[in-house]
């Protein structure tokens, strides 16, 4: 988490800025036609947007999107929440965080194809 909340994971566009990838395999593994950054990976891609709209209406609230760092505060410190519950949203962000990351390297690295209702189901 320390690494994806300062941009550190090996993304395609992180792989390309450091002379991994080309400019020309950098789109995002989930078909949506944008570069794939940890912003659009884990927020704002349609698969991360579908996924994360399940998580938040199993939790019964509202959500804005943002960057993954805001997300990340938004998600679990919620105005009014204890702090213990804090605690419980920071897990929730991390497991939908992995699922997100985990479906990214299967369809990277085995060309598994997967939806968000499937994702959630491992």
């Amino acid at each position: 988490m320390w690494r994806l909340l300062r941009s550190r994971i090996p993304t395609k566009d992180n792989l390309e800025h450091r002379g991994v990838l080309s400019s020309a395999a950098t789109s995002c593994v989930f078909g949506c036609g944008s570069t794939e950054s940890a912003v659009h990976l884990f927020i704002h891609c349609t698969f991360a947007g579908h996924l994360w709209a399940l998580v938040w209406n199993w939790l019964g609230i509202s959500y804005v999107h943002a960057g993954e760092r805001h997300h990340f505060i938004q998600f679990t410190k919620m105005a009014g929440m204890p702090l213990f519950s804090q605690l419980y949203f920071k897990i929730i962000w991390f497991a939908t965080v992995w699922v997100i990351w985990k479906e990214r390297n299967n369809q990277v690295f085995q060309n598994t194809v997967s939806n968000p209702l499937t994702s959630l189901k491992k």
